[in-house]
């Protein structure tokens, strides 16, 4: 049920007093009105000492939460609304506002009836649905550009497309201006997280919105067509490096799912070193990219590196980022000091960055994408880095080889086209439905925000009937992530 996730990673943060209304005092009443009846009718009433029962106390508070159900008042405010609006706020999105406008209890008893309900698709309905929404693009000027060569992916954490500087990133803007730079290209952030950017990037599916956390609820399914899975049907070793704990959103068992041969992480690749996160707050990346070229030992790979560096928190507590900050506020001195401390962590993974591209192989392809915008920065940094609209999502997306030549994409794109954007320069065909799009194809792609809402040809949408057109992608990405699970697919 969504209950046990409500207070979870689904965003509610509810003052409970500042929620307090006059109406309450009805849901009371029943269970007030029976706790004084009982306590009336005990053989011992004469008694100053009352003594309840704990079934009793039981019995009352489950009528008190009955009467918050049933509440007259919710149930007709919430026919007024259309089933979409329900369907959204409640199954999938928008918890917190649904709690808003209905009330605790009326959350309650929806979520109650969408689970007691058997609404689910079968496999007929959801194959049908996938036929006709599956679109594969046609041969463009990119298809097989990079047949039978390697690829790198650098998944940037906390990476704003705004924090790009040539004097505190020199590494990612000579990326910027040497590669393929997609200068409108967003990351949703999701529940989980960078953990649900790298799911998007790998699969380009929308991750679990109402049935637990990706990661957890859905690492042994039988993922059919994921960017590691393409490379390794064609030979390709494949392999994932992070420098934090292996178990951490359950990367171990998650990444094979997804059809990574291995996952390294903290204990894999430092076991030597011992470094503890309690001393250095985050595994330098200059140590992850040193530790990656000594592990790698196969001419044809696909590696995904997820970076650390740019992680929270921003402030002097990481004491490595000390000479940094220094470093920048030599140079802009009226600079936040939190945001200081942001480019100083950046600062540490552009060293990185510079390490890598001077090891590249002739055969490489460098992928640079942001996870999410560093939502870990306090309010005035934030504003002083970027817009505070949906414009925020943007992070950097680049694609780079020695040989490549340079050009700016400004057509509308995110983390969701990743993956059939690189299967046509790769030169692999893909049969499976996937929510994004080829960039380069004629193709209008859309992105897909948790809540509901989306970017569409630069337009940002939150309501009307384009909206409502595009919110059945929600409900069958659910379907099909449950489909893939296995010994638990559809009817």
């Amino acid at each position: 049920m969504n209950i046990a996730n409500a207070l979870d990673l689904s965003g509610i943060k509810i003052n409970l007093l500042s929620k307090l209304k006059p109406d309450l005092l009805l849901y009371l009443l029943p269970a007030t009105v029976y706790l004084v009846y009982i306590s009336n009718n005990r053989k011992d009433n004469l008694s100053i000492d009352i003594r309840i029962s704990r079934s009793s106390v039981l019995m009352g508070i489950c009528l008190m939460i009955l009467i918050n159900i049933l509440n007259p008042a919710s149930i007709i405010a919430q026919e007024l609304w259309s089933k979409e609006d329900l369907y959204n706020y409640l199954s999938m999105r928008n918890k917190a506002e649904f709690i808003e406008k209905f009330g605790i209890g009326s959350y309650i008893r929806k979520d109650i009836e969408l689970t007691a309900s058997d609404d689910s698709l079968n496999k007929d309905e959801l194959n049908y649905w996938i036929e006709n929404n599956r679109e594969l693009s046609e041969n463009n000027e990119y298809t097989d550009i990079f047949k039978d060569k390697n690829l790198i992916i650098l998944q940037s954490e906390s990476l704003s497309v705004n924090a790009i500087n040539e004097n505190i990133t020199p590494n990612l803007f000579r990326l910027k201006n040497e590669g393929i730079f997609f200068s409108n290209f967003y990351a949703p952030l999701y529940p989980a997280n960078t953990s649900d950017s790298e799911f998007i990037i790998q699969s380009s599916l929308i991750p679990s919105l109402n049935n637990g956390i990706t990661c957890y609820e859905y690492d042994d399914n039988d993922f059919r067509e994921t960017l590691p899975l393409l490379f390794k049907n064609k030979g390709y070793s494949v392999n994932s490096y992070h420098s934090y704990f292996e178990n951490y959103y359950n990367r171990n068992n998650f990444h094979k799912a997804l059809g990574f041969d291995n996952y390294y992480g903290l204990e894999s690749l430092f076991i030597d070193e011992k470094i503890k996160y309690e001393e250095e707050y985050w595994t330098d990346d200059y140590k992850l990219i040193e530790a990656y070229l000594n592990n790698r030992n196969s001419d044809k790979y696909y590696s995904l590196i997820i970076t650390a560096s740019g992680h929270l928190p921003y402030d002097r507590s990481r004491a490595q980022l000390n000479d940094n900050y220094l470093k920048i506020k030599e140079s802009y001195p009226e600079m936040n000091d939190e945001l200081t401390y942001y480019y100083a962590s950046l600062m540490k993974y552009d060293d990185a960055l510079g390490l890598l591209i001077n090891n590249l192989n002739e055969n490489d392809v460098l992928v640079i994408v942001g996870d999410h915008y560093p939502y870990g920065l306090n309010a005035e940094a934030q504003s002083e880095l970027m817009p505070s609209d949906y414009k925020k999502f943007k992070t950097p997306f680049i694609i780079y080889t020695k040989d490549i030549e340079h050009k700016e994409i400004n057509k509308c794109c995110s983390t969701f086209d990743i993956l059939p954007t690189l299967a046509n320069m790769f030169g692999f065909e893909i049969k499976e439905y996937h929510t994004g799009k080829d960039i380069f194809s004629e193709n209008d792609s859309a992105v897909y925000f948790s809540d509901g809402s989306l970017i569409i040809n630069d337009e940002y949408i939150d309501s009307g009937e384009e909206y409502l057109k595009h919110q059945d992608v929600y409900f069958y990405c659910q379907e099909i992530l449950k489909n893939m699970k296995k010994n638990q697919s559809l009817k």
